[in-house]
Order: structure tokens, then sequence, then C-alpha cells
């Protein structure tokens, strides 16, 4: 799966900003999680990621597993110390987000190919968008640790 990053913004024509005076190109992600056994096992089986580095320092609190495939690379972090996204809006009213990093996004080739891979490996699609002018779809999905996933036609 050929996978591109696609940020917030590039939900805004690319035109309306003003160029930038270097060049530049996603390299990494990197997300705090719970269980990093749990979490490096879910990309592993819907991105094929495979683990390049893992470190552990127990004394500062930390793992880290950087994972890639030729087009993603991916850093998780179990962190000693970190808050779920449901510690931090207990209590608060429904629609309230935390501002700061939303979701990954990723553009690919056959969307219904997608589907069907996510369903074999028992992963909740709740809904698919349909853009009514180009007819292109996508949907979200949760990793393990509610972090949203967007695919794109």
């Amino acid at each position: 799966m050929k996978a591109l990053f696609l940020f917030i913004a590039s939900c805004i024509s690319a035109n309306s900003f003003p160029q930038s005076s270097f060049e530049y190109e996603p390299n990494f992600s990197a997300i705090i999680v719970k269980d990093i056994r749990v979490s490096s096992d879910w990309y592993k089986s819907v991105f094929g990621l495979k683990t390049k580095t893992e470190s552990n320092d127990v004394q500062n609190g930390y793992q880290v597993a950087i994972m890639e495939s030729e087009d993603f690379l991916l850093e998780l972090m179990e962190l000693r110390g970190s808050l779920t996204r449901d510690e931090l809006l207990a209590g608060k009213p429904g629609g309230t987000q935390i501002q700061g990093h939303f979701k990954l996004g990723f553009k690919v080739e056959n969307i219904d190919t997608c589907l069907k891979r996510l369903t074999e490996l028992g992963i909740d699609v709740p809904q698919v968008w349909k853009d009514k002018v180009s007819g292109k779809r996508n949907f979200i999905i949760k990793d393990p640790d509610g972090n949203l996933i967007q695919f794109f036609d």
C-alpha cells in the first residue's frame, strides 16, 4: 500500500498557501501509546510495519519502538505518566477535543481492498463517507489507544 501523509491542512487547497522557500517531504510520525507491545502488533498487522529498533529506558520510564515499511516510519513510545484521551476528557462536555495532533491520514490505491483487509483483522469501520461531487470515499478507524487514522481513495 503506497502511503502518503495527509495532514489536516491538506483539506485546504495547496494553492491557498504561499510556496515554501525550502523543499520538504513527510518523514515520520510519533505516537505515545499505553502498551507498546499491543500497539506495535496492531501497526504491524494493519500497515505491515517491521520493528527497526527498540529501546527501553527503565530509569526515565519509557520504551520506544521505531517501526518502518518502505513508505512509512512510525515511532511508538510507551511513556510512564502519560494520560489517555479518556482521562483528559473525563467530565468535559460531549464534543470536547484536545488541541494538537488530531489524526493520521493515508491515501490508498484501492479503498475496497483496504476495507476488506481491515475487516479481516476485526477492525471496526463505523462509517464510509462518499464525496457527492468526486465520488471519492474515506473512512476513519481507531488504533488500540483511540488515535484516529483516516484512509482516502
